[in-house]
């Protein structure tokens, strides 16, 4: 008959301890990635969740695998040593979960390097060094009971993660140069149009006496052939919602979350693919749509819209 010791002993139950601990040291990543906003900045996709599940699994089989080796090839204060990775990563995990859980900007928090978190490290590091000098403590072993007794979470932010909303990057390949690289026909009144926006750049930093600044030669070249507004103002506060109203020309709210984009109208939601964007006139006049951004959702945004 086993006992709980031997339970805790066991290869499987080395692993899925050691499964907690490598949880709770991503734990601060694994927090930001449910929220919303997060994926869809990163265009989160499922293989995403996949591949950092596997690597968390994959450092924890690797760690299990390292320490039966040492148990069963290396000296004995060896092994006394590598039971205590054990507690170090435990503490070392809840730590990074408390100060980053009681982060805040303003009012009483455990800072990252304050004296709080410095005291908790020393204290943390003299129970290593009295679980060396103490082994009869077995404190290795009790770390690993409790990480078994908190390993349902860890089940549970799998299950979130799988579950989340995604953000496809929805890149498109680029087409056959000949099929739109030509030279333009000097009688026609189609020219390339192309569209600039730096967003949080400095217009007092960029020009001056309203001419772009000497230092800044490739943009000077470019302002002088193109139209450059000298009194622009953001429809919004964030880039989020100022670029989408840009490209769609309203200023309705934005909404984007839970996988979907597109904008509030009469208190319900309209898709930005059943919206008019400022890429749907030129299509009209036969022009090739493309669009190169980053850090948003803008294949999502511009379904239908765009050619590429």
């Amino acid at each position: 008959m086993s006992t709980p010791a031997s339970k805790s002993d066991s290869a499987w139950a080395r692993f899925l301890a050691v499964l907690v601990v490598v949880f709770l040291l991503f734990g601060p990543y694994l927090a930001n990635l449910m929220v919303d906003h997060s994926r869809q900045v990163f265009q989160w996709r499922t293989s995403d969740s996949l591949t950092l599940i596997g690597l968390m699994t994959g450092l924890a089989l690797a760690s299990v695998l390292i320490g039966a080796a040492i148990r069963r090839l290396g000296p004995a204060m060896l092994v006394r040593v590598a039971d205590q990775a054990l507690i170090l990563g435990l503490g070392a995990g809840l730590l990074a979960n408390l100060w980053f859980q009681t982060s805040r900007p303003v009012g009483y928090h455990i800072g990252q390097f304050g004296m709080e978190m410095r005291t908790l490290w020393v204290l943390l590091g003299g129970l290593i060094g009295c679980s060396l000098v103490r082994p009869d403590w077995n404190l290795a072993r009790r770390c690993r009971q409790l990480c078994l007794v908190f390993s349902p979470p860890v089940v549970i932010v799998t299950v979130q993660l799988l579950r989340a909303s995604t953000y496809p990057a929805a890149m498109d390949a680029l087409p056959a140069p000949a099929s739109v690289a030509h030279a333009p026909d000097p009688a026609s009144s189609v020219r390339p149009v192309y569209w600039f926006v730096f967003d949080e750049w400095s217009y007092e930093r960029t020009f001056e006496a309203g001419e772009v600044r000497a230092d800044l030669p490739n943009l000077a070249r470019l302002s002088k052939q193109s139209i450059t507004f000298h009194d622009a103002h953001s429809p919004g506060p964030e880039t989020e919602l100022a670029l989408a109203r840009l490209l769609f020309e309203t200023d309705r709210p934005v909404v984007s979350g839970r996988g979907r984009v597109g904008f509030e109208r009469d208190g319900g939601f309209v898709a930005s693919h059943d919206c008019r964007s400022v890429f749907d006139r030129f299509g009209e006049q036969g022009y090739h749509r493309f669009f190169v951004g980053f850090a948003l959702p803008f294949g999502s945004w511009l379904k239908g819209h765009v050619d590429v």
